[in-house]
């Protein structure tokens, strides 16, 4: 006897084939509860700091909805470099040497 199908399980099978052709095929995407966790547990800012909101607006700056609803999210890249110049600011007596704000 055939087992009933999880509807759930069927539309991922679906989702795989049709991404397997490209449909869903886009840069990797950071959400923005990540990105604040990244920032807390790197210690590159306090929560109550004025870098944590600094942090915050530049990852909201570039934000987008994710698609289907959910948190924002921003492209990979976008949150490495943002992450890099943190810790470049932190470890190198705040001298930045490229600004995120004015680069993106």
């Amino acid at each position: 006897a055939a087992s009933p199908t999880n509807p759930a399980t069927a539309a991922r099978k679906d989702a795989i084939k049709t991404a397997g052709k490209g449909a869903f095929r886009r840069e990797p995407q950071v959400r923005r509860p990540t990105f604040c966790r990244a920032v807390l547990d790197l210690e590159l800012a306090k929560e109550d700091g004025m870098d944590y909101h600094w942090a915050t607006r530049q990852f909201d700056s570039k934000a987008k909805p994710f698609p289907g609803g959910g948190e924002d999210e921003v492209p990979v890249n976008h949150c490495a470099q943002l992450l890099v110049d943190m810790m470049i600011q932190k470890f190198n007596g705040g001298v930045v040497s490229s600004s995120y704000a004015e680069e993106h």
